[in-house]
């Protein structure tokens, strides 16, 4: 009974555990979507190009997944994904998730709404309700 009491406790505490960063060598990120979605898999093909070690988990719903990782819903996109301790919200560059990884500034992530992102759209750092822009490596 005590063993699967502990079993039940480790999977719902699951999800407020930090993915690992890197595994052998790669950093590693797990992506949410919806099993229709192309633009998925073509952001999932760039990241997996740039070194990525991808875990993909195809999701009823990637709003609930939104609300189980606590993603404001002002940052809402149709992809949302997870990686040292950041969630990235929407397809944000490979480039960008790397800077993320290697600066490790006090966000919850990196988002960036919508595909193909408008012209000039920056990526934003958010945490809570709050966002600033996410200033790119010259």
């Amino acid at each position: 009974m005590l063993n699967r009491r502990l079993l039940l406790c480790l999977a719902l505490l699951a999800p407020a555990l930090p993915l690992h960063a890197q595994e052998g060598g790669a950093p590693v990120i797990e992506i949410f979507h919806e099993s229709a979605c192309r633009p998925c898999g073509e952001w999932e093909a760039q990241l997996r190009a740039n070194g990525f070690t991808v875990r993909r988990n195809e999701v009823v719903s990637v709003a609930s997944t939104r609300r189980w990782l606590a993603v404001p819903e002002n940052f809402a996109s149709f992809v949302t994904a997870r990686t040292g301790g950041y969630i990235i919200e929407g397809p944000v560059p490979p480039a960008l998730i790397r800077q993320l990884l290697k600066e490790k500034p006090v966000a919850l992530g990196l988002a960036r709404a919508g595909t193909p992102a408008p012209a000039g759209q920056s990526e934003l750092m958010f945490w809570g309700g709050r966002s600033a822009p996410f200033p790119a490596a010259p």
